[in-house]
């Protein structure tokens, strides 16, 4: 993959693998998303677009969240970017399932 590859994923994709593991900037809180349609129907869309939260895949990598302006469905875009795995560790047990 180059440095500038990216997996986009939308309702119905199956490019991306769950869980994923999302972080509320302002609490810290970390959350476990099964799937799209569970991360879809909980997360807040302004806060998706205001950069409210920080997200990783299941292997660690980032993920960029995002708002599709036409069906204000939420969008994800993996990154090369990867969580060391001591933080991956952490990050996962410190989770709320």
């Amino acid at each position: 993959m180059g440095a500038n590859c990216q997996i986009k994923i939308q309702a119905g994709n199956d490019g991306l693998r769950f869980p994923v593991y999302v972080v509320e900037k302002i609490s810290g809180d970390v959350d476990v998303y099964p799937s799209y349609e569970v991360m879809q129907s909980f997360l807040d869309m302004a806060d998706v677009e205001k950069s409210g939260y920080e997200a990783y895949d299941w292997e660690g990598f980032v993920l960029r969240l995002g708002v599709d302006e036409r069906s204000s469905r939420l969008q994800l875009s993996r990154t090369e970017k990867r969580l060391s795995v001591q933080d991956f560790w952490e990050l996962k047990f410190n989770a709320v399932a």
